[in-house]
């Protein structure tokens, strides 16, 4: 599971284990809110990559702590590795009738989601998760108190 803590500033790194090789320098977790339904795109940067062909291994994912949602809960996380992807006919985004310029033009979208490196659950703590107490008594236990 992946723990995802909303700040307004600052950055983070998550390591996660793949199967898929990849040589991308970029990357995304889409989040989707298990009960809103409401997907968030978050960006990063492939800081290290210890993926070996036929065996797995590990990907560091930088990303900047603001763009983790900000609505507190459980959700679905996909990470897929990011680049440059040709268009077709059937998958780009502009109208013919809108499109003013040549085909040539248009035959590339920058950041699109390449290729699927690992699905996973996130535990996300936004700005309206109040922070965890925890209460202590050595000689009895210890006491996690979540609000929320």
């Amino acid at each position: 599971m992946i723990q995802l803590d909303y700040k307004s500033s600052g950055t983070k790194t998550l390591v996660f284990f793949t199967e898929t090789e990849t040589s991308a320098s970029t990357g995304v977790i889409t989040v989707t809110n298990d009960i809103t339904g409401v997907e968030t795109d978050i960006p990063g940067n492939i800081t290290s990559n210890k993926v070996l062909a036929d065996f797995g291994g590990w990907i560091a994912l930088g990303i900047t702590s603001s763009t983790i949602p900000t609505e507190s809960g459980q959700y679905s996380a996909n990470i897929y590795e990011t680049g440059e992807l040709q268009l077709t006919w059937g998958t780009a985004f502009k109208a013919w009738t809108n499109v003013k310029s040549e085909w040539i033009n248009y035959v590339t979208e920058s950041n699109a989601k390449i290729n699927l490196l690992n699905e996973d659950r996130a535990l996300v703590s936004g700005s309206d998760y109040d922070v965890i107490s925890t209460y202590s008594n050595e000689d009895i236990a210890n006491f996690n108190v979540y609000n929320g």
